[in-house]
């Protein structure tokens, strides 16, 4: 059972013992409420089968106090943490007091956590970092004992990223199904990794997500090599050439894509459409050609009606732009 009700005024401590009696509850939205952390405590302790309360700022402190006053109640099943504020110390009651946590978001504060706390949770397979170095923080060294678990990663204001980084995420995360670069800052390697790559990189990578200024070496690695991916999103902060786009369908055709959004263009001209729309047989919908700024309202009109004329399934009605 869930229950969603995040950003109702009406919902406070009291509230939670009529939610408490809802005994198969396993999923409750309380973000943004006016529940507070002694609500949040009653809630873990009275609903055994919870497994996720969403966002909770505070869950560390929630914790701490479960854990001094109520150690009966442990182990708890949560499945899901989400949290901004996060120290060694709240990473580690969370391993300890929640040993079944699948879905991990940490919103890291380099002084107050240390990220290598994570690899004791044994199911962990969706990994969300916010606001942390590559290298500096551990993630390396995160994702060298617990990668090969991920199927979710999503970097997100994670600095620190080179073509090194992007090897080692490949090697690292085998079966990642899907992976998000948010708002990332990428750097040019000073080394490049040497050794032979023992495992095809991103074979079983569905769903690439780049949302951050990667260089064309960078971006090409990742997409040569996810053959296999279905969706693909290319953020405004990487601009995309004609002949970005001819090198890489000759490397990598993109078979199996079902959907592209590239966000803004100002190189992208009718070549590279006409060229994805033959290669990537399986394409469905081509969105954001609105942004694109070499084209002209008739080249739209016209790649429609080639679409139309040639049988093609590929939607670029400007309204799927805001499916997400």
């Amino acid at each position: 059972m869930k229950l969603d009700l995040s950003c109702s005024k009406c919902i406070t401590n009291e509230s939670i013992n009529i939610i408490n009696k809802l005994k198969y509850l396993k999923s409750i939205q309380l973000y943004h409420t006016f529940v507070t952390w002694e609500g949040y405590v009653n809630l873990l302790i009275n609903c055994q089968n919870l497994e996720d309360v969403g966002r909770c700022d505070e869950i560390g402190k929630v914790l701490e106090f479960i854990h001094i006053n109520c150690p009966e109640s442990c182990p708890l099943n949560l499945k899901m943490y989400v949290s901004k504020y996060a120290t060694s110390h709240h990473l580690q009651l969370a391993v300890q007091m929640c040993p079944y946590i699948s879905m991990m978001t940490v919103f890291h504060n380099t002084l107050q956590s240390d990220l290598m706390v994570l690899i004791s949770l044994k199911d962990l397979y969706d990994l969300k970092l916010l606001s942390c170095d590559f290298y500096a923080d551990q993630i390396k060294q995160v994702l060298q004992v617990k990668g090969c678990n991920l199927v979710k990663l999503h970097l997100e204001h994670v600095d620190q990223i080179d073509l090194n980084a992007l090897m080692y995420i490949s090697q690292m995360c085998p079966l990642l199904e899907t992976l998000t670069f948010y708002n990332c800052t990428l750097i040019q390697h000073t080394s490049l990794f040497t050794k032979k790559l023992e495992i095809l990189p991103f074979r079983n990578l569905k769903k690439l997500t780049c949302v951050s200024s990667f260089t064309d070496e960078q971006l090409m690695f990742l997409l040569t090599n996810c053959i296999n991916v279905e969706f693909i999103q290319i953020g405004t902060a990487t601009q995309l050439t004609d002949e970005f786009v001819m090198k890489l369908l000759d490397k990598n055709p993109l078979i199996y894509l079902k959907e592209l959004r590239i966000m803004q263009s100002d190189f992208l001209t009718m070549l590279s459409i006409e060229r994805i729309i033959q290669s990537c047989m399986n394409l469905e919908i081509l969105v954001e050609l609105e942004s694109w700024s070499i084209l002209s309202d008739s080249d739209r009109e016209y790649i429609r009606n080639y679409i139309k004329i040639n049988n093609y399934n590929v939607d670029t009605s400007p309204i799927r732009r805001y499916d997400v």
